[in-house]
C-alpha cells in the first residue's frame, strides 16, 4: 500500500509528541508545523551528539563549554 509506512511514522511521530505534551492540542496545520518539526528535532539529537562526538575524535570539530553551561561545537581549530 502506497504511503503506508509514511502514514505509519507521522502516526508513531504524532503519538510520542502527545505522549510528552498531553495537554496538546492543534489544527491540522499546527500539527504538520509544529509537532511533527519539533518531534524530529527531538528525535535528532542524540544522532546529531553522536556525530559531532565521531567529528570530534577525528579532530574536525571541537566543543567550547560556555560560563553558563552550554556547549559549543565548531570546527576544530589547529
Amino acid at each position: 500500500m502506497p504511503g503506508h509506512a509514511q502514514t505509519e511514522a507521522i502516526a508513531q511521530l504524532v503519538a510520542r509528541y502527545l505522549a510528552a505534551h498531553p495537554e496538546a492540542s492543534d489544527t491540522l496545520d499546527g500539527i504538520a508545523r509544529w509537532w511533527l518539526d519539533r518531534q524530529r528535532f527531538d528525535d535528532a539529537k542524540p544522532d546529531v551528539l553522536r556525530a559531532l562526538e565521531a567529528l570530534e575524535r577525528r579532530g574536525v570539530v571541537e566543543r567550547r563549554r560556555l560560563a553558563n553551561g552550554l556547549t559549543l561545537f565548531r570546527r576544530a581549530r589547529h
